[in-house]
């Protein structure tokens, strides 16, 4: 691997003896893993689902080092959301962060959605989760993400950070900024990367830290804690820009970060460098990053309150008829019945608890998309599809993970239904997990998988 000489040059003074062993491990083959989805699983299932052993990751409790040749973006145990597919690394932010149910956590600059998705099942459907990202090209895998997980307490917004902070002061019990960097972590799996990293980018993306440090500031709670990660080594992106924030405001102070595995990870440089963490892929089985807690003291006031937000519209009586027709026939008894429906046109959906006020703000996704209204019916969402378990609702057609109808439901294609079948709209699973819908009519099941999610 060629790699940039000021990067190499720079990862020498930094480290000292430890480079030889730092650049021999950015020569190795990248490490992968996959995090198992709480809302869906429990953390250790996977080994059970896909019938193999497998090597924890030891800072994320739920995590895995994915198993050679396994093609995980292939099974439809990873199209039912059973599990992300996620960098070793990468898992250690929102671990750092633990999210409780029931508060209300930001992430920051979210997609494409990986650490929203941890960061939900670590909720367990509970308490409110907004997830913004400035890139308008980067927001559909974001939605994707979550909908797949079944995360249904998530607002979805596309927002410069100063403006969030002028909507949402202290508003959130926990925020992740996951910074965007140099990404000089990605360099062993990235070649792009290594080609467009340039001398001047750590500092150019240091300035954009220090001003995503100072929204997330003014949006914090007090008694709230903010993590900042990177996936880059250099410490002007990382030690520089948060001693620089920490010295500039005196409510806050670096915490303590405690995750499993943390033998092998290296503290910080700079004033505060006790308390920051660094994963290096010379010292653990990951590609890198860099961590830091701080908390906001707890003497500055209140939680802000919630306000109702006027842009947001109760369902109309007749759209409310037409779902509560479809739940009759359709879900089990009793599910969402005492459940506030809110439209956007013809749009149902549910809001998540500590609902906050959107007046204003450019609002891509709110809480669970439930479906369309059509004159007389209505038709499910995808988002319904992965939200719901087996139970919750009457008709279910199940295939075995490995079997050719599940794949050929994930293409589009028509399927035949076994003989007594009853019709009407049917959840298609595999393995007891939802996939999606299907419309069953004489033995045969009409496919209702959402198009933009066919697998190839």
């Amino acid at each position: 691997m060629i790699l940039p000489i000021e990067f190499t040059d720079n990862m020498r003074s930094q480290l000292g003896g430890e480079f030889d062993a730092f650049l021999a491990a950015m020569g190795d083959e990248p490490q992968a893993g996959l995090r198992a989805n709480r809302l869906k699983i429990s953390p250790g299932e996977p080994e059970g689902l896909l019938g193999r052993e497998l090597t924890p990751v030891p800072w994320c409790a739920e995590g895995f080092y994915m198993p050679p040749g396994f093609r995980a973006g292939k099974s439809p145990l990873y199209h039912a959301g059973l599990y992300y597919i996620q960098e070793p690394s990468a898992m250690s932010a929102a671990a750092a962060l633990d999210p409780r149910p029931g508060e209300r956590v930001l992430d920051l600059c979210a997609a494409p959605g990986g650490k929203s998705t941890q960061l939900a099942g670590m909720m367990g459907g509970a308490g409110l989760l907004v997830c913004n990202d400035i890139s308008r090209s980067r927001l559909k895998a974001l939605v994707k993400n979550l909908e797949l997980a079944g995360v249904a307490n998530a607002v979805v917004t596309c927002e410069e950070p100063q403006k969030l902070a002028g909507a949402f002061p202290n508003f959130f019990d926990k925020i992740l900024l996951d910074a965007p960097c140099s990404g000089e972590g990605m360099f062993r799996k990235d070649a792009d990367v290594r080609k467009a990293w340039s001398a001047e980018k750590p500092g150019q993306f240091a300035a954009i830290s220090r001003g995503l440090l100072d929204a997330a500031a003014r949006m914090l709670a007090p008694g709230g804690r903010i993590l900042f990660s990177t996936c880059t080594f250099n410490c002007a992106e990382n030690e520089d820009s948060v001693d620089g924030f920490l010295a500039a405001h005196a409510d806050f102070f670096a915490a303590r970060i405690e995750l499993g595995g943390a033998e092998a990870f290296a503290p910080g440089y700079g004033t505060n460098g006790a308390y920051y963490r660094r994963l290096f892929p010379h010292k653990l089985r990951g590609e890198g990053h860099f961590l830091a807690l701080l908390e906001k003291e707890a003497g500055g006031g209140e939680r802000a309150a919630c306000r109702a937000s006027a842009s947001l519209k109760p369902a109309a009586n007749a759209q409310r008829a037409v779902f509560a027709a479809f739940a009759r026939e359709t879900l089990a008894p009793g599910l969402f019945a005492d459940a506030q429906l809110y439209a956007m046109g013809d749009t149902l959906f549910t809001l998540p608890a500590d609902m906050p006020n959107l007046d204003g703000i450019r609002v891509v996704k709110t809480g669970l998309r439930l479906g369309e209204t059509h004159k007389n019916r209505f038709e499910p969402s995808q988002a319904l599809a992965m939200a719901l378990t087996r139970r919750d609702v009457i008709r279910t057609a199940d295939f075995p993970r490995t079997s050719p109808e599940a794949a050929k439901y994930l293409k589009g294609e028509t399927l035949s239904l076994p003989q007594g079948s009853a019709d009407g709209m049917t959840l298609v699973c595999t393995q007891g997990h939802p996939l999606g819908w299907g419309k069953a009519l004489g033995g045969t099941l009409k496919n209702k998988y959402m198009r933009a999610w066919l697998m190839n």
